[in-house]
């Protein structure tokens, strides 16, 4: 946020809201279909913005879901899948939490 400057911040934090709940949306129904095609697409989304905001631990994470649905026998993805909608939903909470800052009235 605070690269984006002030004139660009909140813009990118709505921005940056939008496209992880969109993830978390995707994800969820992708792994509720086990649909790994899209587990995979939306993988990379997650992988790139994860990485963009530090998100160090969600990225990791984000690369073992693509390591494993592109893996010739795919095995159980429920406890990976499970700490990814965690700390996907906390980095969310963040963001919002960032976006309601930059939006409040000095």
């Amino acid at each position: 946020m605070d690269l984006a400057g002030s004139a660009h911040a909140l813009e990118l934090a709505m921005r940056l809201e939008e496209d992880l709940t969109g993830v978390a949306a995707a994800l969820t129904k992708a792994a509720r279909l086990l649909d790994l095609p899209k587990l995979r697409l939306h993988s990379h989304v997650l992988l790139a913005i994860a990485g963009t905001v530090g998100a160090n631990r969600l990225c990791d994470l984000a690369s073992d879901l693509n390591a494993q649905v592109r893996a010739p026998e795919v095995g159980s993805l429920s406890d990976l899948l499970a700490e990814i909608a965690l700390l996907l939903d906390h980095l969310i909470d963040r963001v919002r939490i960032a976006r309601a800052d930059l939006a409040a009235p000095l």
